[in-house]
């Protein structure tokens, strides 16, 4: 929390929250989730979602990444099978 109890959110440009995601991203699984190109950004309470796509035709799953506005902070990530 900021001074006086006030909720900070970090409003970001969608191409800086895709690129905090992929730093998180590449971290976790390595450069292959670089593959789910182009990502799906939702803002959704006090957090952006970022999700991979896959290949049209193409059988798998596909990386999810919470991260808070408020702080940067990842809250979960996931990578479907």
């Amino acid at each position: 929390m900021a001074p006086n109890n006030r909720l900070v959110t970090l409003d970001l440009p969608k191409d800086i929250v895709v690129k905090l995601a992929e730093i998180y991203l590449v971290n976790i699984y390595g450069e292959v989730v670089l593959k789910q190109k182009p990502w799906i950004v939702e803002y959704k309470d006090d957090s952006y979602i970022v999700k991979g796509q896959l290949p049209k035709n193409t059988w798998g799953g596909v990386a999810e990444i919470v991260i808070r506005r408020s702080d940067g902070k990842v809250v979960s990530y996931t990578h479907g099978k």
